[in-house]
């Protein structure tokens, strides 16, 4: 293509490679590279359940996944979404907890970091400072 004023090409880093699916015949050993792993998939996608044992392109694998969706039967693709979104909000109920006993946790910490440092005499200013305590916490373990 080019841009008609000028004359000059506009997709001048564009190629084009026409491929014979029916005609790629590696097998899953000999695969190699993204394009085979692509290739193999495009031409393999009716017979093929799995993807290749030593295939690691995240959207090579994706595109097995999105397969795999698409084959179940309503009934199950309704089942698999539900315990999708299950699996969703469990592991976002796993993070909540796990961040509030982290927050739990430190400020139990700065509490025993403060407690040590009143026993030992330290100002106030300096204990809020190193624990983030606020003064009325301070004062209350007075």
């Amino acid at each position: 293509s080019t841009e008609v004023s000028t004359g000059k090409h506009i997709f001048t880093d564009i190629a084009h490679v026409i491929v014979e699916l029916a005609k790629f015949s590696k097998s899953e050993d000999a695969l190699s590279s993204e394009e085979d792993y692509w290739l193999y998939f495009l031409s393999q996608w009716s017979a093929t359940q799995d993807p290749p044992k030593t295939l690691q392109e995240p959207a090579i694998l994706e595109a097995y996944q999105q397969l795999e969706e698409f084959r179940l039967s309503e009934g199950e693709y309704k089942a698999y979404l539900d315990a999708k979104t299950l699996f969703e909000k469990e592991v976002a109920n796993l993070e909540i907890h796990y961040n509030d006993g982290f927050k739990k946790g430190a400020e139990q910490r700065n509490i025993a970091i403060a407690q040590s440092m009143l026993a030992d005499g330290e100002s106030v200013e300096k204990i809020q400072k190193w624990t983030g305590l606020s003064l009325e916490q301070i004062n209350s373990l007075q």
